[in-house]
């Protein structure tokens, strides 16, 4: 019998044939596309998009995952866009500031939302849903993190978003950042209690201030429990961080220490780990990386475990980067290690 096929199922097949292949597309055009070209559509963009009362600014991802042992680790194989971001920013009269984030591709899509007002470099005043900016590894935009992935430590702990009010400033080589929060996300605050933080970095006195220290401390109550935790926790957090970067070596590390009580367990559990960062910028755009990750658990051996990664990120224009990490991660409880290798592609402006 012959067969006759309507346009929806055409529109159907072709979708699907094509979808998968947007990110490798994205990613080749990127490479090797017109340099002088893209510098000069870029500035047209900064022109435009670019004011001090309002300011655009769009930030996407193209990712392609492969886990090559095919066990699902880090989403198993498959095509992703986990970051479809629009913001919008400026400074208004009276030294007031908004910021307005939100992304797309993810639910809820609100991110950022506040208000500011800035007395002077050492002090503003800010109030909305905004990044706590606590751990090193947690503040920079995910183009601007040095890996494709943040630390499994820093999502285990449970370090998000969050609706509140923040105070921030510079004085002298000493930045700090202190807040309230709900610890309910951006959603709304449904058990009336807060979560305190506080940060304090400085640059070290080495050449060209590449170096930082920073400290940090928070504590209160969440929502989001961390693994082997049932229900809203109160959780204890303080770690170190250090960033040496001057553009032609780069080393970090970064050390967490979580302590949380909940319904489920009669003793607090701790929940504790560290990375170290080294790199060296093999070209002006292109960045070699590695990292070492190792996190413990104080009541599940299940949860613990280890990770190397190994990453190159190119800087193709002033607003495109892409970026390759292979992944290795070692169980704790001694199974199989997981390998992943995970290609990604940036625009920022």
């Amino acid at each position: 019998m012959e067969k006759f096929y309507s346009s929806t199922f055409f529109i159907q097949l072709l979708t699907r044939i094509t979808i998968p292949v947007f990110p490798v597309l994205f990613i080749l055009i990127s490479a090797f596309g017109s340099t002088a070209t893209a510098q000069y559509q870029e500035e047209q963009l900064r022109q435009n998009l670019k004011q001090d009362y309002f300011s655009v600014g769009v930030l996407m991802q193209s990712r392609a995952r492969y886990s090559i042992r095919n066990t699902g680790f880090q989403g198993g194989r498959t095509f992703q866009v986990p970051n479809v971001r629009i913001g919008v920013s400026g400074n208004l009269d009276n030294n007031f500031y908004y910021n307005a984030l939100s992304n797309l591709v993810q639910q809820p899509a609100l991110l950022d939302a506040y208000i500011g007002w800035r007395r002077s470099d050492a002090l503003s005043i800010q109030g909305g849903a905004m990044k706590p900016r606590m751990s090193a590894d947690f503040i920079p935009n995910p183009v601007s993190h040095d890996f494709v992935d943040r630390s499994r430590l820093l999502g285990m702990l449970g370090v998000r978003r969050e609706i509140g009010i923040a105070a921030l400033g510079e004085l002298g080589s000493l930045s700090y950042y202190t807040g309230i929060f709900n610890g309910t996300g951006v959603q709304i605050n449904d058990n009336n209690v807060f979560f305190v933080l506080a940060r304090l970095e400085t640059a070290l006195p080495l050449a060209n201030d590449a170096a930082t220290l920073g400290v940090n401390a928070s504590y209160g109550e969440v929502t989001q429990s961390p693994p082997g935790l049932i229900g809203s926790v109160d959780r204890t957090i303080v770690g170190a961080d250090v960033r040496y970067d001057d553009q032609s070596f780069l080393l970090a590390a970064e050390y967490l220490l979580g302590s949380y009580s909940s319904v489920n367990i009669n003793n607090s559990a701790t929940l504790h780990g560290y990375y170290l960062t080294t790199g060296y910028y093999v070209a002006d755009d292109i960045l070699g990386l590695i990292r070492w990750q190792q996190w413990m658990h104080s009541e599940i051996d299940a949860l613990e475990g280890s990770q190397i990664t190994l990453g190159v990120k190119k800087f193709a224009t002033s607003v495109v980067s892409i970026e390759t990490n292979f992944d290795i991660y070692f169980p704790g409880t001694g199974e199989d290690a997981q390998y992943g290798l995970t290609l990604n592609a940036n625009v920022l402006f």
